[in-house]
């Protein structure tokens, strides 16, 4: 991480908006520019009184300098404060990114930030996929600061508003993908997935955070392996979620260590597979495939020989019963 007088600073930026953070060399996009631990009961903190607005109550000040943390195990939402992070200003197209992971703050670039040049964040994403907020709800917002965006503001670009408008409706139909709905009915993973590469063209066109390129990759990994016809992809997106992990928070993070552990021994016991696994019985009991042993081969991945083993038990059993025709197992 960056360190204060050496990589930034805390400066005065002008009469309008005070001090601001500025940096003293150039920092390279994805470059993590401070680590902060955050207050979780600023009233107790002296320095607290020291932010914008001055003069003002130590709750104004918390909810004009506070930033949403979830805690890892209770996932409850709160507001924290950092003495330094919270002296960012505002920039509706902003170049660097807050995120909380596990106890602190960490602040990173999210494009290349040159020396003398400010380092500004979104106040409006407070939460890190809350780039999907309508620009109209993202300007009101702002009010609360005292920040009114002018008319050539990026906020007003149709042609970005349009991006956003197709994200957030791209991401709604990601997350919302079930593997199988209680008909007995599949998802179709195939396109679950075109959705999730749009998705993730337009997160880079927009320069989102990699806190929600992290989180579409990971529920695009996920999608893949609830089908044979898709599993070969999932090495790429869990791949692509454990670098994003990394970025926004630390390799021993749970998030990058459980990344991590599908990238190395395989997807057996994700709870998703089972779909995969059960498609598989599926399409053996409709002849579909004449050997269970060659499946892993078809799928391009390695596969437990005992849930081929179980799998072949389950489809003797039925055999005999006379429910199939009869498969190679």
């Amino acid at each position: 991480a960056g360190e204060e007088g050496v990589d930034w600073e805390v400066r005065h930026i002008s009469d309008e908006k005070g001090l601001g953070l500025v940096a003293l060399r150039s920092l390279q996009e994805g470059s993590r520019i401070m680590v902060e631990h955050e207050l979780r009961d600023p009233w107790e903190h002296p320095r607290i009184v020291d932010l914008y607005p001055v003069g003002e109550s130590i709750a104004r000040k918390v909810a004009l300098n506070g930033f949403s943390a979830r805690d890892t195990f209770a996932g409850k939402p709160e507001t924290v404060v950092c003495l330094r992070m919270s002296r960012a200003n505002h920039a509706c197209d902003p170049n660097a990114q807050e995120c909380h992971v596990e106890g602190v703050m960490l602040l990173f670039a999210l494009r290349t930030i040159a020396a003398g040049e400010e380092i500004e964040i979104d106040y409006t994403t407070r939460e890190q996929l809350a780039l999907f907020l309508t620009p109209e709800w993202s300007r009101d917002r702002l009010t609360h600061y005292g920040i009114k965006c002018p008319e050539g503001c990026i906020c007003f670009d149709q042609d970005r508003a349009a991006k956003v408008s197709l994200a957030r409706l791209l991401f709604w139909v990601l997350f919302s993908f079930v593997p199988k709905n209680e008909k007995g009915i599949r998802g179709d993973a195939i396109m679950a997935l075109r959705v999730a590469d749009r998705l993730l063209s337009l997160l880079d066109d927009l320069h989102a955070p990699p806190a929600a390129k992290r989180d579409v990759n990971y529920q695009a990994f996920q999608v893949s392996i609830t089908s044979i016809n898709t599993v070969k992809r999932y090495k790429d997106y869990i791949g692509a979620a454990h670098a994003h992990a990394v970025t926004t928070g630390r390799p021993d993070s749970l998030k990058a260590l459980g990344y991590k552990e599908y990238c190395g021994r395989g997807v057996e016991e994700h709870p998703c597979w089972s779909y995969a696994l059960s498609e598989i019985q599926e399409m053996a009991l409709a002849g579909k495939i004449q050997t269970l042993q060659d499946m892993p081969t078809l799928m391009g991945i390695k596969v437990d020989p005992e849930q081929i083993a179980e799998i072949s038990k389950t489809l003797k059993r039925q055999i005999q019963n006379g429910s199939t025709g009869g498969v190679d197992a």
